[in-house]
């Protein structure tokens, strides 16, 4: 008992404690039903795999962000990375078979609308097609031949060509700009299948396939690995810890019983209020396991003790509630006031993890004072079993406390140090993110985009949307020039590698326009001149290259 404690305080204690002990069937019986119904919805489980559910809402540039994928949304798309035999470039014949028989089987992914490859690329500045005739009337010299003036092209190295031609895209676009379940999980299960499919057909060739279609259906079975593989890990390896130290099988099975209830009370929980686990929300259960099975040792160590010392289980439990209720219960509250503050965090990653602590706290430490009673009363051996059983504490454990008591000065130091050094490493953290770091251990995933990192020759693609705020502003002539003396010094930065824009566009047709004159090859003099440029583009203009991607209607 807590010496500040009255004998009001103590004697609500006892009342609680003696309500919960001579209340515990009918307390443990509404436990499990709330348990049995709670796990039933658990299959309904939702993960968000989406980059949205990691990346914060506070950034200062996420409206304009958002703005402007509302001006230009796009849709899901597929893409294949096909890399070369060595010694050789993906003009090689064994590249082109590749990707006429890619071209051929795209269809196979659920929702492809189209695909752009080199064999049907078309330059929308010089107006023409990498490959003018079928591709069977090629040689291999005059593929080779098609390699230089590819590799000039600044708009085909920005899309589909990396390097020095030992890497090609081709780029798979779906008719949809989000999938979801089934129809999620079925279109990757046919890009993973073409790709292989493909392999086979052409083992000289490297092929690799990238989606966020794969991407989340890969996080989302990472996730599900995570809780069917590492939660019950973490929940074996605790009651083991614990049949260990207590020296006794049926406590830690009523260990068990009572973390396994609050994990299906809280996943199930979560799933009935539609929440969502993301890649750091889903390793939130393992936390709860770990607050589950401290609130199940404060009360198991006294209601042990008690019937040590001979008294009866009814008398062993009450004693333990009355002394650990208030202590568990501060402990339950402070804790949870650590997480559930998460949720002035800015991420919802972060905020849906300190959701689910604080939820798991909540029915730990209940089930702990509704079903956790019975159940360890239940389990409990005869007062005179262990009486007789000569039970000793660990003698682990027991040299554990001798060594703290002997050299409980140097350790205190030492750890003071360790603090004190620790501190000082502080500065050296890095706060950074990369989608990448949320792969897991999909070799199919990181091979792709170790393949693309060693041959890829640009950095990632900076996107600006400007708002002119006036009727035809974005194609008047002295806007333009302004925009494009811009773009000519940003051109001249370190690691700039190029720029395209409306302008480009509008320089490119009105030079065809005017019999391919290099003299032409600039901003129209007025409005109507820049309209109407953009209109001829729009009658001829490659999918690859749409209009709707540089300006809006």
């Amino acid at each position: 008992m807590i010496a500040s404690d009255g004998p009001g305080a103590q004697s609500r204690r006892v009342r609680l404690a003696q309500f919960l002990v001579n209340w515990r069937l009918l307390l443990s019986l509404v436990s499990v039903a709330f348990c049995i119904l709670l796990a039933a919805v658990i299959p309904q489980s939702q993960f968000d795999t989406s980059l949205d559910a990691l990346l914060t809402k506070s950034d200062p540039f996420l409206p304009e962000v958002e703005a402007l994928e509302a001006q230009f949304p796009t849709t899901l798309e597929v893409r294949f990375a096909l890399t070369a035999p060595p010694n050789a470039t993906v003009f090689d014949r064994r590249v082109i078979d590749a990707l006429s028989d890619l071209k051929k089987r795209y269809t196979e992914i659920p929702y492809a609308a189209r695909l752009s490859s080199l064999l049907d690329f078309y330059s929308p500045e010089s107006q023409t097609r990498l490959f003018q005739f079928s591709i069977d009337r090629y040689s291999q010299e005059e593929l080779d031949a098609l390699l230089q003036p590819a590799l000039n092209d600044r708009l085909l190295t920005n899309s589909l060509l990396t390097g020095e031609g030992q890497l090609t895209f081709a780029v798979v676009a779906l008719s949809v700009d989000e999938l979801a379940g089934e129809a999620r999980e079925r279109t990757a299960l046919a890009i993973q299948e073409l790709r292989d499919s493909l392999r086979n057909a052409h083992p000289d060739i490297g092929f690799y396939a990238m989606s966020d279609v794969i991407l989340q259906q890969s996080s989302q079975k990472a996730m599900l690995d995570d809780l069917s593989q590492l939660l019950p890990f973490v929940i074996i390896l605790c009651v083991l810890v614990i049949c260990f130290c207590f020296r006794s099988i049926r406590f830690g099975a009523g260990i068990l019983t009572h973390t396994l209830a609050t994990c299906l009370c809280t996943l199930g929980f979560l799933a009935y209020t539609g929440f969502s686990f993301n890649s750091i929300s889903v390793i939130a259960p393992l936390i709860v396991v770990i607050i589950a099975v401290a609130n199940s040792v404060h009360i198991i160590s006294l209601f042990r003790q008690s019937l040590e010392n001979g008294a009866s289980k009814k008398d062993s439990m009450i004693a333990s509630l009355v002394h650990n209720v208030v202590p568990i219960s501060l402990a339950a509250l402070t804790t949870a006031i650590g997480f559930v503050s998460l949720l002035l965090c800015s991420s919802p990653a972060i905020k849906g993890f300190g959701i689910i602590v604080g939820i798991g706290i909540g029915f730990g430490f209940v089930l702990t004072l509704t079903f956790l009673p019975a159940l360890l009363m239940l389990l409990a051996p005869k007062v005179e079993v262990i009486a007789e059983g000569g039970e000793r504490p660990s003698s682990l454990l027991t040299e554990v406390v001798t060594l703290g008591k002997r050299y409980d000065r140097p350790i205190f130091w030492g750890c003071s140090l360790l603090a004190v050094v620790t501190l000082a490493l502080l500065p050296l953290n890095e706060s950074d993110f990369n989608r990448l770091d949320f792969l897991g251990g999909d070799p199919e995933l990181s091979s792709y985009y170790d393949i693309v990192g060693e041959s890829i020759n640009r950095g990632p693609l900076l996107t600006y949307g400007v708002q002119t705020n006036k009727i035809d502003g974005a194609i008047d002539p002295d806007f333009l020039a302004r925009l494009d003396d811009y773009f000519s010094w940003a051109q001249q930065l370190a690691g700039v590698e190029s720029i395209a824009s409306i302008i480009d566009i509008a320089r490119a047709v009105n030079r065809a326009q005017h019999q391919d004159n290099p003299e032409f090859y600039r901003i129209p003099e007025d409005t109507d001149a820049v309209a109407n440029s953009l209109l001829a583009y729009q009658v001829v203009q490659s999918d690859d290259f749409p209009l709707k991607d540089f300006i809006t209607e």
